[in-house]
């Protein structure tokens, strides 16, 4: 069976226009389908403990961005008999992005239903205060889950989102963090080692390559391998660090001082003081102790690849 949760409201309402575009091709070419309409955060999620609780083997398309690919994500209980896809309607579109998906309706559903194009992707896992948070692109703390709390707050992403630029709000508020956000002391414990470091600004697990509306913290990133690629920013005068982001768009940024690149299974980090954490995007909080790690089984996933 095929399955379509819609999130109406991404990026200003482009997820409903996009939606529209893309149930009208549905039904010229007669295809069978269920669509679940969002209403309110927290509902994608129950719609997901739902459909993984049935058995039934189908075909689950997300219509939105990637805090609806991190909720839904968050309600699977179990990946065995599911397929994902995304029609990507968010404003920074980085798990569509990393899996070379087309941003046209027409031409990824020619994708979802041809099923030529599936692969079995690792998820990461994040253990903060207790609760396990999922994520499909990336998980940070630090100065970008900052800026991931700041945008959602901000009433010019909105703005942004309507005009077709809400990536710009990722650039702004990285900026001004930046310059303003305060550094942590880190002890990180993986697998093979335990490093400390000082003055990070921020620690990215980065399961695909790309965060944060196209930023390439981790070229070699995949959620095909076995590890996550964790990149540290750390030790940087605050003016040499905000000349990185323009290089990071390409990945530039790797051969940088004070860019750390860690490829691990799994790692500890403490930190000095609460930060801000993000999945995918989302903030569940503040904490100076998370655990982060892959998913045991793989999501079989649509690719453009």
């Amino acid at each position: 069976m095929l399955y379509f949760i819609v999130n109406p409201a991404s990026s200003s309402g482009k997820g409903i226009r996009i939606w529209e575009q893309t149930h009208a091709l549905l039904d010229e070419r007669n295809v069978e389908y269920k669509a679940f309409m969002l209403r309110k955060k927290g509902e994608t999620k129950r719609i997901a403990s739902k459909l993984s609780a049935s058995g039934e083997e189908m075909t689950v398309i997300l219509v939105g961005g990637d805090g609806t690919i991190n909720e839904f994500l968050s309600g699977l209980d179990s990946f065995s008999h599911i397929t994902f896809g995304v029609v990507q309607t968010g404003s920074g579109n980085d798990f569509a992005r990393a899996l070379e998906l087309p941003d046209d309706p027409a031409r990824m559903l020619d994708l979802i239903l041809s099923g030529e194009k599936v692969r079995p992707l690792h998820i990461g896992r994040v253990l903060a205060g207790g609760v396990a948070h999922s994520f499909a692109v990336s998980s940070g703390i630090g100065l970008d889950a900052a800026v991931c709390d700041a945008a959602d707050d901000s009433g010019a992403k909105s703005f942004l989102n309507s005009i077709g630029l809400g990536k710009l709000i990722y650039s702004f508020h990285g900026l001004k963090a930046l310059l303003t956000n305060p550094v942590m002391k880190v002890t990180l414990e993986t697998e093979k080692e335990t490093l400390r470091f000082d003055k990070v600004f921020f620690i990215a697990a980065m399961n695909t390559k790309y965060e944060g509306g196209g930023y390439m913290f981790a070229p070699e990133a995949t959620p095909e391998d076995e590890y996550l690629d964790l990149m540290i920013a750390e030790g940087i005068p605050r003016i040499k660090a905000v000349g990185m982001m323009l290089p990071a768009r390409s990945g530039r940024h790797t051969g940088m001082k004070g860019i750390h690149i860690i490829r691990c299974r799994q790692a500890r980090i403490h930190t000095d003081r609460c930060a801000c954490l993000h999945t995918d995007g989302e903030v569940p909080g503040y904490f100076d102790e998370i655990e982060y790690s892959l998913s045991e089984d793989r999501l079989r996933t649509i690719t453009g690849y």
